[in-house]
């Protein structure tokens, strides 16, 4: 895909979590559901854009109130 870039990485990482998210405008992460708050921390961090492959937690939900109004939880 034209402009769209995989990366491969250790997400338990919080350092190389960062440096990737950093790098990037959209975050599409297809981990396994277990590590989708972490990459939303880090892109709340860096204010970018994530779209996941899985339903909103209830991890996911008390992140919440970290969102800049630009970025809904779409729950539905």
């Amino acid at each position: 895909m034209k402009n769209a870039t995989a990366q491969s990485l250790d997400v338990s990482s919080t350092e190389d979590l960062d440096e990737a998210v950093s790098k990037y405008d959209l975050i599409i992460s297809l981990i396994p559901y277990t590590h989708h708050v972490s990459v939303i921390k880090s892109a709340i961090k860096f204010k970018k854009n994530v779209v996941t492959t899985s339903y909103v937690s209830d991890a996911i939900k008390a992140l919440e109130p970290e969102y800049p109004p630009l970025f809904p939880i779409d729950s539905q």
